[in-house]
């Protein structure tokens, strides 16, 4: 797969870790307990793009995992939308209803709507992946829904990736080329992450 003329031999990496279906439910779990709040598949789609983000900014490695791919409303990873929507799916067949750590319980129009199901351990978390997920919710669950979409879709970091992988046509989104176009807009130097990446491959 191309990435430009001058990246033609680039592998692209977008996925650093298997997704874990235990430890999806296990993050949305916790922020739901956390803010005491209970989210929808939109909320859940970006909190775990961005919760993996910050994880794989802090130490090169996803804490959730999956295949992060370039899709009509921004980036996703594929796995975990597929299982807030095969639950959804469910509901409609036999109404409220759990898989793991979430259960979803209604539904409004199109949107489900998911809480907690079960307890979790808080200490199976580490100080990295308690950061990064206090740092998702903060970046999107105080957005409205037109801001999340310039967020994902317009001239940041997030944006500029999305564009450039649908202009190109690929089917996957590099990790290191999100690093590299937040690095860019903040002002901020994560090859240590990169680094990081490399090393984690290694060891796969």
């Amino acid at each position: 797969m191309t990435m430009s003329a001058t990246q033609s031999q680039k592998t692209v990496i977008s996925q650093l870790k298997p997704f874990s279906p235990e430890r999806f439910d296990a993050c949305m779990n916790y922020l739901m307990r956390e803010y005491r709040r209970t989210l929808d598949q939109h909320d859940i789609t970006k909190l775990h793009v961005m919760a993996d983000f910050y994880h794989v900014l802090k130490t090169g490695k996803q804490m959730i995992g999956g295949k992060i791919s370039p899709w009509k409303h921004g980036p996703v990873l594929v796995e975990g939308y597929n299982r807030v929507k095969s639950l959804g799916h469910r509901f409609d067949e036999t109404g409220p209803t759990h898989q793991g750590k979430i259960r979803v319980f209604a539904k409004s129009g199109t949107h489900y709507q998911y809480d907690t199901y079960g307890a979790i351990d808080e200490e199976d978390f580490s100080a990295a992946e308690i950061e990064s997920l206090h740092r998702a919710w903060s970046t999107i669950m105080p957005k409205t829904f037109k801001e999340r979409e310039d967020f994902f879709h317009g001239n940041g970091y997030m944006g500029r990736v999305w564009t450039d992988a649908k202009e190109r046509g690929l089917k996957a989104i590099d990790w290191s080329d999100l690093i590299d176009a937040y690095d860019k807009q903040h002002g901020e130097d994560h090859t240590h992450a990169k680094l990081m990446i490399e090393v984690w491959r290694g060891d796969d």
